[in-house]
Order: structure tokens, then C-alpha cells, then sequence
């Protein structure tokens, strides 16, 4: 079965929060529970609640690129006794988008498998690699046919700090990525200011390269064009987007060729870049901007919207969009690129803003009310949604 044929009767969002001790804090309301399940119904932009799963911070989702299967990070720094955060495998009923626990993992005795930030399924469905922030390592977990996990095979630690005296004491793995063919994976660690690539040989990481970003840049999120052949990294402690080459044929990070900054806030405010993602046209992205302190700027909590150079890769701003948003920790595209969602984590809901053919943001609607919202996936409905045209603003049947 190949990735394309991964589709549902129905669409549904899957919502990660943080349940406990969210960095960067919360709305003050009620916390939340766990993994929240909605059935999205996109001609009326109403979002149905189907369940709500308990889970333990379950601050990143992933869907297996080929079965019902979601996997979870439960960013924590003990389980059961053990200094260790923990994965989650669960099984999707095609039908009515419910979850049913497969199996939890922990990542590591030790340390090092403290406070996992991120997790990524690899595009042949064979493996999770799980980005620990808190443990300064990365953990390679293979999936079972039946979807559940199997323990850790595989735990790189990694050493190193950078300029940035409180932020970067140490490394901090942040996310994971992979290329169009999936040989190698991109990720990057922000206590370090570099971006590594590993390979995957014998249920092993097997580290293949290394990139340097800016000293006390931070790199969090990085996404690649659609050729692959370029990757856009958000830093942030500087609030910054740069623009590197790719060659996925030898999996090397090639030159940084542009850097731009994101938000035009005093740099004593902290801007703090969270997400980055490129539309699936190549034509543009989307990168967004909180603040840890208060600041009059609006742009210190915004959306910002880049046109990309097909030639270059540079960046042009195209619009700031701020209504609305207020600490947008993550941002998720619709499968068909007509719809940018915002989440707001401190203020407990999904913003829907619809992308016109010039990728710029319009018709603001608050799709969902979840606490402390931090991650959201959402499943392919039929098989047009992954091969809809990719111009901005496209209409799908």
C-alpha cells in the first residue's frame, strides 16, 4: 500500500496539548486532558468533538504514513518511577475516527530519554524517531505490522552547547524530519546551533552529516520545499528564518543562503519563532511568532506569510496577520493547501484562516475550543486531497 492510499470516509483532527507545566504557560482555564478528536467537516468549517483520549502531554502527534495508526510524545520527565518520557502507539477506527491504545514506550533509563519535543514516522512506515529535548539525544523506536511499538532499538546522545548562556547549556533536540525518499533524516537541535542528518541502518541512527546555523540562533522547526533540493529552519532565540540548500542524493545541508528576520520586534522582547511550514505549491511559507514577554508590538504574536524565490529560495514578506492569534505555538496546512490552521496555546483554540492564490491569509474562523492546543494532524479523506492541485486558493471536489 503506498502513502497516497492512507484515506478515510471522513476527515478528522487529531489535537495534542499539554496537560501539565506547558512552557510559555497557558489561558489560565480548565486543563486539559489529553489528545482531543474532532470530525472536521470542511464546506462548513464545523468541527464535531468525537473523544477525548486521556494522555500525559501529549505534545506532538504523527500519522503512519500508510495505516490507521497515530503515535504520541508524551513530553514528561518521569514514568513509573523511571527518568524517562515515553511514546504512544494507537489504532484509528477508519470509520469513526476514535483512538484505541496500542501500547506506551519508554524512551530511556537514564536521563536521556527525558522531556521528548517531537517525533516523526519514517515514509516507509518502519520506525518513530523521537527528538528529546530534554535528554540532549535522539531514539529510534520500529513499528510492529500490527502498529504498536517496539522499545527503543537505538538511543544517539549527542554533546555540545552554544553562545546563548541560559538556553543553550546543553543540546536540545527539537524536531525530526525526512526527506522525499526517506533515506536520511533532518534534525534539528537548538542548545547546540546545528542541524545533524542521520541515516538509518539496522534498527541504528547512524549520524551522516552536520550543518552549523548561526551561533545562538536556536534552530527548532525546519520544512523542505517540495523538491527537497532546500530547507527553510526557523531559529528561536533569534527569531530568524534561514534559508539553506539540500542535496537529498547524499543527504548533505549544503550552503545557508539567505537569513531574514521573522518578526520586527525589539530584540529585549525575546521574539520566540515556533512554527515554519511550506505550501504544498513551493510558492510560499508560513512561519509563526510568540512572545514570553510583553511587548506592544502586535507582530510579537502573528502569522507571517513569505513568497519564496523559485530560483533562490529567498524570502519576501507578504503579509503579517495578527488578528486573532495568541501564541501560536504550531501551524498545520489542510492536504489540499486551500487552509492555514493557527493554535493558539494560550488561548485555548484552532484558528482556520483561508489561503488565496497569492498566499495570502483572509476569513478568520475559530474552528475548535481545546485547552492549551499544541499540535495538530489531520487525516487525508479521499484520495484527491493528497493529489488536489497545488496553486494556492485551489478548489477541490
Amino acid at each position: 500500500m503506498s502513502p497516497s492510499a492512507l484515506h478515510f470516509p471522513h476527515r478528522y483532527a487529531y489535537v495534542g496539548t499539554f496537560t501539565q507545566d506547558a512552557p510559555g504557560g497557558t489561558a489560565g482555564g480548565p486543563s486539559a486532558e489529553g489528545i482531543y478528536v474532532f470530525a472536521v467537516d470542511d464546506a462548513d468549517a464545523v468541527w464535531t468533538p468525537v473523544q477525548v483520549v486521556a494522555s500525559e502531554n501529549p505534545s506532538f502527534l504523527a500519522l503512519h504514513p500508510k495505516r490507521p495508526y497515530l503515535y504520541a510524545v508524551n513530553e514528561i520527565d518521569t514514568y513509573l518511577g523511571m527518568q524517562t518520557g515515553t511514546v504512544e502507539a494507537y489504532s484509528i477506527d477508519a470509520t469513526t475516527g476514535m483512538l484505541t491504545l496500542l501500547n506506551r514506550q519508554p524512551l530511556s533509563l537514564s536521563q536521556s530519554g527525558a522531556a521528548p519535543a517531537h517525533l516523526g514516522v519514517t515514509p516507509d512506515g518502519k520506525y518513530v524517531v523521537v527528538a528529546l529535548y530534554g535528554g540532549g539525544a535522539y531514539a529510534l523506536l520500529p513499528i510492529g505490522l500490527d502498529g504498536r511499538l517496539d522499545s527503543v532499538s537505538d538511543l544517539h546522545i549527542v554533546s555540545g552547547k552554544g553562545v546563548h548562556a541560559t538556553r543553550q547549556a546543553a543540546p536540545h533536540p527539537h524536531m525530526v524530519a525526512f526527506d522525499a525518499e526517506g533515506g536520511f533524516v533532518l534534525a534539528t537541535d537548538l542548545g547546540t546551533d546545528r542541524l545533524n542528518v542521520f541515516k538509518i541502518e539496522q534498527d541504528k541512527l547512524h549520524l551522516h552529516h552536520q550543518a552549523s546555523a548561526e551561533p545562538g540562533a536556536g534552530p527548532r522547526h525546519v520544512a523542505f520545499d517540495p523538491s527537497h533540493a532546500r530547507i527553510f529552519v526557523t531559529n528561536e532565540l533569534t527569531g530568524t528564518l534561514a534559508v539553506y540548500g539540500y542535496d537529498p542524493a547524499t543527504g548533505t545541508v549544503l550552503a545557508r543562503d539567505h537569513v531574514v528576520d521573522a518578526p520586527p520586534v525589539e530584540k529585549p522582547n525575546e521574539p520566540d519563532a515556533s512554527a515554519v511550514i511550506v505550501h504544498p505549491s513551493g510558492q510560499y511559507l508560513y512561519a509563526s511568532h510568540r512572545a514570553q514577554k510583553a511587548t506592544d508590538d502586535p507582530a510579537s504574536e502573528s502569522v507571517s506569510v513569505w513568497a519564496i524565490d523559485d530560483a533562490t529560495g529567498a524570502l519576501t514578506l507578504v503579509q503579517r496577520w495578527t488578528e486573532g492569534v495568541v501564541f501560536p505555538r504550531a501551524l498545520t496546512l489542510s492536504h489540499d493547501g486551500r487552509f492555514l490552521y493557527v493554535l493558539n496555546q494560550k488561548n485555548d483554540d484552532i484558528l482556520r484562516l483561508t489561503i488565496a492564490a497569492d498566499g495570502t491569509l483572509s476569513d478568520l474562523l475559530r474552528v475548535a475550543a481545546v485547552p492549551t492546543p499544541v499540535c495538530l494532524v489531520l487525516t487525508p479523506r479521499t484520495d484527491t486531497d493528497q493529489d488536489a492541485s497545488n496553486t494556492p486558493g485551489a478548489q477541490t471536489s
